[in-house]
């Protein structure tokens, strides 16, 4: 496994046709920082981390993700009050929004 990853992507689903810069993970991690998880005693870095589930963030309530009810608050592109993290029901569609952007 790589140290780096442009895109984590943490849901229970599976996902085909991912791109290899993306990582996805079904199991919960620990957000260490704006730019870091810990996933299986590693660190791994990303530039984007993009979630369905808060359950699978295991310090939801620790981080600086605000929210209200338990959901977390996002902006039209679905990014949390952490500009790079991300919080959608629909992942790919925030994929793409993510490579528009950065095109």
């Amino acid at each position: 496994m790589k140290d780096f990853y442009q895109i984590i992507i943490l849901t229970k689903n599976h996902m085909n046709n991912i791109n290899e810069n993306y990582f996805q993970i079904n199991n919960s991690v620990e957000l260490i920082s704006n730019n870091e998880i810990k996933y299986n005693d590693l660190i791994v870095s990303f530039d984007y981390l993009i979630f369905d589930d808060t359950n699978l963030l295991s310090n939801f309530h620790e981080t600086n993700i605000l929210h209200e009810n338990q959901i977390p608050t996002t902006n039209f592109f679905n990014a949390t009050s952490i500009e790079n993290i991300f919080y959608s029901k629909d992942i790919l569609l925030t994929i793409n929004d993510i490579e528009n952007e950065e095109m």
